[in-house]
């Protein structure tokens, strides 16, 4: 959403040098549902699947200035099980600050045995429906697979001192039935600059301490796909060079929504002409500040009817972004009732 809407800030500056109407930013806080959502009386195991690709040798090594070197210093430790271990910790204090589900479990990092191959298929069913018999679990979040590189550079020509990239891939499976939601491969990579803000030259982390602080990270981002959180963006309402638009501002401003849309009704009809794509599109915003999301739409649809009329390439872009936004809150709006239905 931030790129749409600094790509609208590009072409409001637009507006605002070639005409006398004002386009203005208005804060709106919406919930937003997370795309992973699970119902939240829902019991949750989380499972290491252990399993590694033929080809990853990445867990006794690293990189210095791009050349591979043995990490003979950790060479004792089995870092995937400290990488395992650190991994399903952090999400399930994810889980439980947010409180994802009502019950969550933890199987030990070593609960599979460990698998090397070529391909990495689903779980069998048999497997995800013992495991959750455990427990009584209605769904398994597994990290399937986990590779991960150390990198250091000497080097002031490369941008970081070091980074550390981390590819593995996700699933979600359902306890009763054993077969597979979804899978999601995750790739993210965490750098350390030479220099701070400051320009004080960075202590760069050893290898075993980097990567707790790059899987913390990396658990972090699939763990927030769950969370149901309010976020805070921007709208934009219309405001030409007429007094009745001005007034409705100020009370759209103080979120009295329902003085502000009797003076944008003035200009409704379409006899205003351009007036009119400003009242309706203010009005699609006004109902959306209500969640009256079909109504925001019915309300669009009309601005677009205008904006056509006059083919005026700004208004018709406003559109499209808002079009946008308007549908995506539809879709979260009828997942999170869904999600309600369901529990009760």
């Amino acid at each position: 959403m931030k790129i749409k809407y600094f790509h609208l800030c590009g072409f409001l500056l637009v507006f605002l040098f070639t005409s006398c109407t004002v386009y203005r930013e208005l804060p709106i806080e919406v919930l937003k549902p997370g795309k992973l959502m699970l119902p939240t009386d829902s019991r949750i195991s989380l499972i290491y699947r252990n399993f590694k690709y033929s080809n990853d040798t990445t867990a006794n090594y690293f990189r210095k200035d791009f050349v591979p070197v043995f990490d003979s210093e950790n060479a004792k430790l089995d870092i995937d099980s400290i990488i395992a271990a650190k991994s399903l910790e952090t999400l399930y204090e994810i889980f439980e600050d947010h409180q994802v589900a009502s019950s969550i479990d933890v199987h030990k990092y070593n609960y599979l045995p460990s698998m090397k191959g070529e391909h990495l298929a689903p779980l069998n069913p048999d497997i995800i429906r013992n495991l959750a018999r455990s427990n009584q679990a209605d769904y398994i979040v597994s990290l399937e697979t986990l590779s991960y590189l150390y990198s250091t550079y000497s080097r002031e020509t490369v941008s970081q001192a070091c980074d550390v990239v981390l590819a593995g891939i996700w699933a979600i499976y359902n306890g009763k039935t054993g077969s597979i939601i979804t899978h999601l491969p995750q790739v993210d990579t965490l750098y350390w600059d030479h220099f701070d803000d400051m320009g004080k030259r960075i202590q760069v982390p050893p290898r075993l301490e980097a990567l707790k602080m790059a899987v913390e990270e990396y658990v972090h981002t699939f763990g927030n796909e769950f969370i149901t959180d309010w976020i805070t963006t921007q709208r934009v309402i219309i405001i030409p060079p007429v007094e009745e638009f001005r007034q409705a501002a100020v009370h759209a401003y103080s979120h009295e929504w329902d003085e502000a849309e009797k003076y944008w009704q003035r200009y409704a009809d379409e006899r205003f002409g351009r007036l009119a794509f400003s009242a309706r599109f203010n009005s699609a915003v006004k109902y959306e500040m209500s969640d009256d999301l079909n109504a925001a739409l019915d309300w669009l649809d009309q601005a677009e009817e205008t904006a056509k009329r006059y083919k005026n390439r700004n208004d018709l872009e406003l559109l499209k972004w808002y079009s946008i936004i308007l549908q995506e809150r539809l879709t979260d709006m009828e997942k999170l009732i869904k999600l309600e239905e369901s529990q009760k």
